[in-house]
């Protein structure tokens, strides 16, 4: 498995056949199936916004979180996310030109990085070129940057830039299954003393595209509440309860959220089809922009 160039599955043929391809995901949760679903979360980190307590104080302090996604296109590494997460950050820069934006242990200026931006779509793209790839997934150190862990249980995999073979994907069409994942900002739980946070990744599988819009291309999908799978997260921290239930229906926050396709019995790889821009967790529906209003070049249609 080669995550550098796409998340290639070719050698897990006899993983393959362990699942029922004509049972929904949830029912068919064995070898591939779980490979699948923590796809979303190799190239996703959580993008932090806010005012620092170390800048502004504790009486001042506020923090967001959205997900972003890290992928490189024709060589140059991106971080995706929602262009309404972006206004957020600017609302907080218009109250003091401190504001905080952090991707893993990475403090960025996303402004001067911008690359391109459109609120139709709902994407913004920013330029990683000049950072260090291997510093977005370490452990924070920097001052005035929030020290970042997750509660993950197993551990989550070091972050990886997502790097298609081809670009754009091919078209979303209605019934396709889907795998979704990232850091909704319900899970994250400031520390007592402002200066750490700690969040739950999360990644629902086999959520289905039921509808199209043609321009700018967008799509919704549904998944089963209460049934649908969720990873790399302990539940007590969802919901306060040990032991009890993780409902998506706690999945609020999940601007920016990769969506991945299943490529089906009989392929080998999966395709980046799209992002969350927001959902009804209580219906279990979610409203996402699609990856093909990306263009090679990092511009946003």
């Amino acid at each position: 498995m080669n995550f550098l160039t796409g998340v290639d599955l070719s050698e897990a043929s006899t993983t393959v056949t362990e699942r029922d391809w004509t049972k929904p995901i949830s029912e068919s949760q064995t070898g591939v199936a779980k490979a699948y679903s923590q796809v979303p979360l190799l190239y996703t980190g959580a993008v932090i916004i806010g005012h620092h307590i170390g800048t502004v104080g504790a009486e001042r302090a506020q923090v967001r979180v959205a997900s972003g996604v890290y992928i490189v296109l024709d060589g140059t590494p991106l971080l995706v996310i929602s262009d309404h997460v972006l206004d957020v950050y600017e609302s907080f820069i218009r109250e003091d030109d401190r504001a905080l934006f952090q991707f893993g242990d990475e403090q960025l200026r996303p402004l001067d990085r911008l690359i391109s931006r459109s609120s139709k779509s709902d994407i913004a793209t920013l330029n990683l070129s000049g950072l260090n790839p291997t510093r977005l997934s370490a452990p924070l150190s920097a001052s005035l940057g929030l020290n970042v862990k997750s509660d993950a249980s197993p551990p989550m995999p070091p972050l990886t830039a997502y790097a298609p073979s081809r670009w754009p994907p091919t078209d979303v069409v209605e019934q396709d299954v889907v795998f979704i994942g990232g850091f909704p900002e319900q899970t994250m739980r400031l520390t007592d003393d402002g200066w750490g946070l700690s969040h739950q990744p999360f990644t629902i599988a086999g959520a289905i595209v039921t509808s199209l819009t043609a321009y700018p291309p967008a799509f919704k999908c549904r998944y089963e509440v209460g049934e649908a799978t969720v990873l790399f997260t302990d539940d007590r921290h969802i919901s306060g309860q040990p032991g009890a239930n993780v409902m998506p229906t706690d999945f609020s926050g999940m601007s920016g959220c990769p969506v991945f396709r299943d490529p089906g019995p009989n392929g080998i790889a999966m395709d980046l089809i799209g992002f969350v821009r927001s959902g009804q967790p209580t219906l279990g529906t979610l409203d996402c922009t699609a990856a093909t209003n990306i263009h090679l070049d990092g511009k946003v249609d």
